[in-house]
């Protein structure tokens, strides 16, 4: 690592992470403790099949259960630094924090596999969930689903869904006030004099009711699969979830205050269709080539960005756009080719574009839309897996093992996973980190 003089504007104690165009110096920021529990209590009854009109598989069940979340949240401060190492910004936070939470959650739902005819099966049923951090008492989940297939010979088969999912409200969500707050300052072009702040964010729930209410997505899909001839089928889907109610952060500030609000109102889109074909030409054989045309759309300031595992410091200006894993253009092949002396190959070869980026300018800010100034480069790799299985007697007792080795990238081809987006470093555009040529050996035993 290149080491660089730090120019620290006076006031600022001790910064330990350094944002500079051309890398980062210093320690992390984000220092955490968790002590978490969960308890659980389940059961499902299956009903002896009914007959009424065909035949029913009823299923009933219910779950409850508690947990909780305690721990302690430390944030150290964070200088951005221009490509000349002066001052920007900085990051400092309003101390240490103690976090705790506690969720309660019941389930119940029924769910009826109904053969109404030999050749068309209908799966419907009904969920109905209560979260107690939510005010929104019990949400109910409605979803259905059928199979039929159209000829006689059973060779064209139709299926498909539609469905109300609820997630969950994350504990990390519940303490979202108890975090500590960002306090920001800007700096002139020398770095050492303020031009705005310390400015406090002070964390706000702004929700119209003040309230949480649990996300949730629709989504259906719809699939045909025809037997072309015989060990060929090719398959035709299209699959679309909307996403409501997301959580997101958006910075609002003005000359003289500034707030961080949570807001519950987030959404996403994804779209997609997808041709498959599945080939199997000989015995210990099965091949897949599917190519799918995907859209992902939403809100790009996702909460976990910011108060997950590994939380980003920075926040800007939340913005609707393509989706960090967004990916128009997908070639997938994979499967498993039986060899002589039981070997078995199994490769994985994938084809498709690369996944947007965004541009920032020298305090990171934004420059025009997010994650469209333009994508990583086009990705390729082919991954394969050779094993062979193994007979092996232990204690009177005969196990099979899977022995073998798996390469990951076999060309080596440049597949970076980082991009330089910042329009002042002299490196803007250049990509990084490239995931190359891998071993790893593999052993499985099934008992």
């Amino acid at each position: 690592m290149r080491v660089f003089p730090a120019q620290v504007p006076v006031g600022i104690p001790n910064p330990t992470l350094f944002l500079y165009p051309e890398q980062n110096a210093g320690g992390y920021f984000h220092r955490e403790g968790r002590n978490s529990h969960l308890y659980q209590w389940a059961q499902i009854y299956h009903f002896h099949p009914v007959s009424a009109a065909g035949t029913h598989l009823i299923q009933l069940g219910y779950a409850y259960s508690q947990s909780d979340y305690s721990g302690t949240e430390q944030n150290c401060n964070v200088v951005i630094q221009r490509e000349d190492h002066t001052t920007a910004q900085t990051i400092q936070f309003s101390g240490p924090a103690a976090l705790s939470a506690v969720r309660n959650e019941f389930s119940f739902f029924y769910q009826d596999k109904w053969q109404l005819h030999s050749r068309f099966t209908l799966d419907y049923g009904v969920r109905f969930d209560h979260n107690g951090l939510s005010k929104d008492g019990a949400n109910i989940a409605p979803r259905i689903g059928f199979v039929y297939a159209l000829t006689k010979d059973n060779k064209t088969a139709v299926r498909g869904g539609v469905g109300l999912f609820y997630d969950k409200i994350p504990l990390n969500v519940a303490t979202f006030l108890q975090y500590p707050a960002e306090i920001i300052t800007q700096f002139d072009a020398n770095g050492l004099n303020i031009v705005q702040g310390p400015l406090t964010f002070v964390h706000s729930v702004a929700t119209p009711s003040g309230q949480l209410h649990v996300p949730y997505s629709l989504g259906w899909n719809f699939q045909l699969d025809r037997e072309i001839t015989y060990g060929l089928i090719f398959r035709f889907g299209y699959e679309q979830r909307e996403t409501h109610r997301d959580f997101i952060v958006d910075p609002v500030q003005t000359s003289t205050s500034a707030s961080l609000n949570l807001l519950n109102n987030g959404r996403q889109s994804y779209r997609e269709f997808q041709w498959t074909l599945r080939w199997n030409p000989v015995e210990r054989t099965r091949l897949f080539f599917s190519y799918v045309r995907a859209r992902a759309r939403g809100d790009l300031n996702s909460y976990d960005q910011f108060f997950g595992t590994l939380p980003n410091p920075v926040i800007r200006q939340n913005q609707f756009g393509p989706l960090a894993f967004d990916v128009p253009n997908r070639f997938l092949f994979w499967g498993t080719i039986g060899l002589p002396w039981k070997l078995e190959y199994s490769p994985v070869l994938e084809l498709r574009q690369g996944f947007p980026f965004s541009k920032v300018d020298e305090n990171l800010n934004f420059i025009g839309l997010r994650n469209e100034a333009g994508r990583f480069p086009f990705f390729y790799t082919w991954d394969f897996l050779l094993q062979r299985p193994w007979k092996v007697v232990f204690r009177h007792k005969t196990y099979t093992v899977h022995a073998g080795l798996r390469i990951f990238n076999v060309t080596g081809h440049d597949n970076p996973r980082d991009v330089q987006q910042n329009i002042t470093s002299p490196l803007f555009g250049n990509t990084f980190n490239a995931f190359g040529r891998q071993y790893r050996a593999r052993v499985e035993i099934d008992f």
